[in-house]
């Protein structure tokens, strides 16, 4: 029953933090509960190794003639690492927040640490209906959350855009699952509802837009903004790894061109954009499409394993804010986790491989990209040094960082069936070998710091995306004017005139069928 625990501390730990921001407004313990809870949040999950296969159910629910089954929670080996992941980042964000300055309210670690638990319940959701349930308070949190945060009326509204897309993903898996399939198991899922489920996760991912209007605080877009996007991307990725036996099922060819273009784009965005907060969309994209990929060669494992590695190495590079020349090169040789190598996180990511080869090259060389443009993250200059942090942030904070590399060493070592795996020799050799020769150019033409504008192929790409986001934007605008206009216009003192006209033209219509 360690589950308990876990949600046990996450219960005293938000009660804690709330507590103190109101009896008593700045206390210097707040960071100090924020940061032990989160903590033992983390080290917690270790303790449900010990009751792998637990099952949770409030019981069924009533009546019987609506509902067949009831939102149930297990714990398995690829929910475990999932969950080390994201309390891995809950407890990472809390404990270098002191090094990102500015004011942080106790609120935002509040805020934080909800997210993660959201993500923990979605995460070992044992059959669709919890992981819908999941999903729809992950949603109302982050759309409430960044309205709070949204400056201007053009932000609220890409706000309800962003809620709407994720919504309709909601929706849209609701219907795949129509047919008793949401109260079943993963397992019993066919290979037509598991198309429309992929849909549904990449509408979730949280990338559209590209750009939530998040506080623009760098404090709060590093902390509570990576929590959110990340959580609600790990959301979606576990229903991945828990469909990937019905997705192997699937025409292939014309979803691997979709995916293979996302990744690369995606891959070659997150290189070459300036920082690594703005190409933060473009990092989800990326590592998302590859563990689509491995979903699609019914590969759990190797999914999971490249959903975990999101979540672990995008949030490295996220909080990484206060540059040291020694902790950045030993975040930089962290990379190698990233590259498919044996006994990492992404060792099995490329298991069952040989079924696309046609798509091997492109697919490595996204890969590649992403590896490139972590290690150019991590190393690129900035204003925010180490040494100019207090003393006991200049331990807390590698602290946070800390955990994140050991949960990444810990996951391509032990805890889930895919630690020590040697994975696929020739994938993780061409990857090493095409990241250390595209470094070597970088570093002897621009240093790490290249050039943020793409070649000239890609700009026409950018700029027909940009137009393409214009257009329907316009629509929008457009679709929201007429819709305004009609509502005026019956609204007025003709609306009742208007309204009998309809009536007259609709029944006309029906007579004349």
């Amino acid at each position: 029953m360690w589950i308990f625990v876990t949600f046990g501390l996450v219960l005293v730990t938000v009660t804690g933090l709330v507590t103190l921001h109101v009896v008593r407004p700045g206390s210097k313990y707040a960071w100090l509960a924020g940061m032990l809870g989160s903590l033992l949040v983390w080290l917690s999950v270790f303790l449900w190794q010990m009751e792998m296969g637990f099952t949770l159910s409030p019981g069924t629910w009533q009546p019987d003639t609506l509902f067949d089954g009831s939102p149930r929670w297990a714990i398995d080996p690829i929910g475990w690492l999932f969950a080390l992941s994201l309390t891995a980042m809950s407890a990472a964000i809390i404990l270098s927040a002191p090094a990102r300055l500015g004011p942080v309210s106790p609120m935002a670690w509040v805020g934080t640490i909800s997210m993660t638990t959201l993500g923990l319940l979605a995460v070992t959701a044992a059959n669709p209906l919890t992981l819908l349930l999941t999903w729809a308070a992950i949603d109302f949190t982050e759309f409430f959350s960044t309205l709070h945060s949204a400056q201007n009326a053009s932000a609220s509204e890409r706000t309800v855009i962003a809620f709407g897309i994720r919504a309709f993903g909601t929706g849209l898996a609701m219907w795949a699952l129509a047919n008793g399939g949401m109260t079943a198991s993963f397992d019993a899922i066919q290979s037509q509802e598991a198309a429309l489920l992929l849909v549904a996760a990449g509408l979730r991912l949280g990338v559209l837009p590209l750009h939530l209007p998040h506080r623009t605080e760098p404090a709060l877009r590093r902390g509570l903004g990576t929590a959110i996007r990340l959580t609600a991307a790990t959301s979606s990725l576990v229903l991945l790894a828990r469909t990937s036996a019905a997705a192997a099922s699937l025409p292939l060819t014309p979803l691997l061109v979709l995916v293979t273009l996302a990744a690369l784009y995606a891959g070659w965005k997150w290189l070459s954009v300036a920082d690594e907060l703005t190409a933060r969309p473009y990092w989800i994209i990326g590592m998302a499409s590859l563990a689509v990929v491995a979903a699609l060669r019914g590969n759990a494992t190797g999914s999971a394993a490249l959903g975990s590695t999101l979540v672990l190495f995008g949030s490295l590079s996220f909080l990484y804010s206060s540059r040291n020349p020694q902790m950045g090169r030993i975040l930089a040789l962290l990379a190698l986790g990233l590259g498919s190598l044996p006994f990492t996180l992404t060792a099995t990511s490329w298991q069952g491989a040989e079924m696309f080869i046609g798509f091997w090259p492109f697919l490595l060389i996204a890969q590649t990209l992403l590896v490139v443009g972590y290690i150019r993250h991590i190393l690129r200059a900035s204003e925010d040094v180490f040494a100019a942090l207090p003393r006991w942030t200049q331990i807390s904070y590698p602290a946070g960082l800390g955990i994140l590399a050991l949960t990444s060493i810990i996951g391509g070592l032990w805890g889930w069936p895919g630690a020590l795996s040697l994975g696929n020799w020739g994938a993780a050799l061409t990857v090493f070998l095409l990241s250390g020769i595209m470094i070597f150019i970088l570093l002897r033409i621009t240093g790490v710091n290249i050039p943020s504008g793409p070649g000239e192929a890609l700009t026409r790409l950018s700029i027909v995306q940009d137009a393409i986001a214009r257009l329907l934007w316009g629509l929008y605008i457009l679709a929201a004017r007429i819709i305004n206009f009609i509502a005026n216009l019956l609204e007025g003192d003709g609306g009742l005139l208007w309204t009998l006209l309809l009536l007259v033209v609709i029944f006309s219509l029906v007579q004349s069928q």
